[in-house]
């Protein structure tokens, strides 16, 4: 089943400031658009604040097989940007993510 995934995020501070995060997030955005269990990538983000909201629509058995997925994708779109993810979070359920039947 395709489900739609919303993740909020908050950037560590970035030395190059809102505009190095707007172009690393330029990134993370294309990259989104080329993995191929993704569909319907969006993100949102405010630069001065380091927020970063993402919505995907992934397959899953269920919701939390799709929040694993969403996550994996999200994560995987941040390193192939360039972006490290040292304190990336575990992921223990829907506390992390909003899911809605895509």
């Amino acid at each position: 089943m395709k489900r739609t995934m919303v993740a909020k995020f908050g950037m560590a501070s970035n030395p190059g400031g809102p505009d190095d995060l707007e172009q690393v997030l330029d990134r993370v955005m294309a990259e989104l658009e080329r993995l191929g269990n993704v569909e319907d990538p969006d993100l949102t983000a405010s630069l001065a604040k380091g927020e970063v909201t993402i919505m995907l629509t992934v397959e899953g058995v269920d919701p939390l097989d799709a929040a694993g997925t969403g996550l994996a994708a999200i994560r995987t779109a941040f390193h192939a940007s360039g972006v490290a993810t040292p304190k990336w979070p575990t992921f223990t359920g829907s506390e992390l993510v909003d899911l809605v039947d895509a």
